[in-house]
This record gives structure tokens, C-alpha cells and sequence, in this order.
């Protein structure tokens, strides 16, 4: 026989409220940290300590709610201790459900407006580093020899490394997800092909 599922006043089943409150202890340290990570990460934005004290009011907020549903929980009563009412259901909990409900119903806003706030990670913001001839020169004076070792010298560079050392390329193609950098001189060119921001391959004329 199936045997009934404990649920409160209001119809959530234990359970799932459980579980609820289980997942969101777990998303709280994990949220937190990758929000902090993203909002450090947004140039521009407001001053590092305000967007960490925004952020470190509303991770405390959190905790409030999940802790006051972690306490509700632990009055639930015990299947195999209570008995059941005339109809076979399992008895209300102890705790009070409007209370309890109130309690699901925010921390669901509040993971909810963690994620839409987290949304995909940021990306970083490239820097194009002022005009200066002698960038473009020290990438010049390497056209021309060793290709397998001006390979291995640049392989895995970010798309930021290469402005700062060479300034910006004259020439930027794009096609199944990898971007190519051209670079060109009087005496060649140098072409860097990065995929997800890092460099993978080097070519020289």
C-alpha cells in the first residue's frame, strides 16, 4: 500500500521542502562566491566594496530564510511516531504553514534572483593599450625565423596578453569559433588563431 506523503496545511509535501531547503544551503556558498567572482570582474561598475556589501546583505538575507526553513523542518512530525487523522493523511506539522509557506515562497524569489542576477559568467573586458611602435616592432623582428618556436613561445596567450605585447591586429577573421589575429609588415605578417581567448597556433610569412 502507498503510504501517504507528509505535506503542511497548505499542500507542499515535506519532502520537497526539504529538499528545497538542501539545495539552497548548497547554491548559497556557491552563488556567492560566483557572483563576488563576476562582480569584481565588471569594470565600471560601482566601487568594489559597495557591489561587496550588497552582495554579502543579500547572501545574509538568504541564510536567514534558509535557516527559519531548516528550523520549520525540524519540527516536522515523525511518520512512524504520529498517527494519522480519520482520512489516512498524515497530520499537520507542528509548525505553523502560513509562516511556513511565506518562508518557501521567498527563499524560491530570492535563488531566483540569485541566478538572474549570476546569469552566464562575465567576460572579460579587453584593454587596447595606447599607440606605441615599438609593440608592433618587437613582433616584427620575429617574422621570418623559427615558426615552431614562435609557436611554443605564444601558445595558450590570452587575446589580452597580445595587445598588451603587440597592440591591436590590423586584420581579425572569425569562423567555426576560432578567432585569427593577423598582424601585418613590410616584411611579412603573424597570425595568431585563439580559440575560447587563448592562442592554439602560430602562422609567419
Amino acid at each position: 500500500m502507498h503510504e501517504p506523503t507528509k505535506a503542511d496545511r497548505s499542500g507542499a509535501p515535506w519532502p520537497a521542502v526539504a529538499l528545497l531547503a538542501g539545495l539552497a544551503g548548497g547554491l548559497l556558498g556557491a552563488g556567492a562566491t560566483w557572483l563576488l567572482a563576476v562582480a569584481r570582474a565588471e569594470t565600471g561598475a560601482a566601487p568594489e566594496s559597495v557591489r561587496d556589501e550588497a552582495l554579502a546583505k543579500q547572501v545574509g538575507e538568504l541564510s536567514q530564510r534558509i535557516e527559519a526553513l531548516r528550523a520549520a523542518l525540524a519540527h516536522a512530525p515523525d511518520a512512524g511516531s504520529a498517527p494519522a487523522d480519520a482520512d489516512g493523511s498524515a497530520p499537520a506539522p507542528q509548525a505553523d504553514a502560513g509562516q511556513l509557506r511565506a518562508s518557501i515562497d521567498a527563499l524560491s524569489v530570492a535563488l531566483g534572483s540569485l541566478v538572474l542576477q549570476g546569469g552566464a559568467p562575465a567576460e572579460p573586458r579587453l584593454v587596447i593599450p595606447p599607440a606605441d611602435s615599438t609593440r608592433r616592432n618587437s613582433l616584427e623582428t620575429q617574422i621570418g625565423r623559427d615558426v615552431q618556436a614562435m609557436r611554443d613561445r605564444h601558445l595558450f596567450w590570452t587575446d589580452q596578453e597580445l595587445l598588451d605585447a603587440y597592440g591591436p591586429p590590423d586584420f581579425i577573421a572569425v569562423q567555426d569559433g576560432v578567432e585569427q589575429w593577423t598582424y601585418t609588415f613590410a616584411s611579412g605578417s603573424a597570425a595568431f588563431a585563439m580559440h575560447l581567448r587563448r592562442v592554439f597556433d602560430v602562422f609567419s610569412d
